[in-house]
């Protein structure tokens, strides 16, 4: 019996994860120089989520009685642990991440794995809808949080990192310099909006200490309030930049926001204020909170 045998199945993800782990590793500066990005871990989150997911797919293999002792014979059944979520009618994105979690643990492409169901925004619930977290959360013991977040659009990581001495003032307004906690270690400058006055207030007041020192509550809807900064940052700009009067700048809604018109130029800006790189991730998973009448010089554009 060899001593990679010997090993749980559990130790054994444990380590093929971890050893993929670059905490200190930029993913944006890897991206930048062509390196493959899917032989690393960015984030202590992601390892985590990777590592659950992981154990999800050990756990179903025992229930059904498969006997493996390596994680290399666990990888004949990864199709039918897919297909398996598939008939149970998991959510086409929770598939998407078990999909994820096969891919780094093999190292391959998402394309060794069987077809898995297409995600579409009407079927997204998270910050949609009330929530049993949200009974844990009083909006007046936490309303300076909420106006902050609401305003700056910080991850919840970027908000327990964020320091005073990031508040940035220039000749177009104040920004804010995020550069720990970020999503695949991108730094960038944030556009603050709605009450600029309180996020400027406690900056100041925080100096070069951090803003939240105690962290941000768990149970305080983050996704939410980013998504309320993506509306507002929209309308903020329609109404500071305008609409480029070119047929290619506009970006069509699908699904319930049928009819209503982005601009990409805008979205683009919006994303990047955000810690994303792509207009479609906005588009598709923060827009929920503008109206039409929001976007009403997008459609006469």
């Amino acid at each position: 019996m060899s001593h990679r045998s010997k090993v749980s199945l559990t130790e054994q993800l444990r380590l093929t994860l971890f050893n993929k782990l670059a905490i200190n590793r930029s993913k944006f500066k890897d991206k930048q120089d062509h390196i493959d990005c899917k032989q690393y871990i960015y984030s202590w989150q992601t390892y985590k989520n990777y590592y659950k997911q992981g154990k999800a797919f050990l756990k179903f293999l025992k229930a059904k009685g498969y006997k493996c002792r390596t994680l290399e014979d666990c990888r004949q059944y990864c199709n039918l642990w897919l297909q398996d979520s598939i008939d149970r009618g998991l959510s086409p994105y929770t598939i998407k991440l078990y999909t994820a979690t096969l891919s780094k643990i093999y190292s391959t492409s998402s394309d060794a794995f069987i077809k898995t169901p297409a995600r579409h925004r009407r079927d997204v619930f998270r910050s949609r809808r009330a929530a049993v977290r949200d009974k844990n959360v009083n909006p007046e013991t936490y309303a300076d949080m909420i106006s902050y977040l609401s305003a700056t659009g910080l991850r919840r990581n970027e908000a327990y990192s964020i320091r005073g001495s990031a508040l940035i003032a220039d000749e177009t307004g104040y920004h804010i310099r995020v550069e720990s906690g970020t999503k695949g270690g991108r730094p960038r400058e944030v556009i603050i909006v709605g009450d600029v006055d309180k996020v400027v207030s406690m900056m100041k007041a925080a100096g070069d200490g951090k803003v939240f020192p105690g962290g941000i509550p768990s149970s305080l809807d983050v996704h939410n309030l980013r998504a309320l900064y993506a509306a507002n940052l929209m309308k903020h700009l329609i109404n500071t930049e305008g609409i480029p009067d070119d047929p290619k700048d506009r970006i069509f809604l699908r699904g319930e926001l049928k009819g209503m018109v982005l601009s990409r130029h805008l979205t683009q800006k919006v994303a990047l204020c955000m810690g994303h790189t792509r207009t479609n991730v906005i588009s598709q998973g923060y827009m929920y909170h503008l109206t039409q009448e929001d976007l009403k010089q997008n459609s006469s554009a």
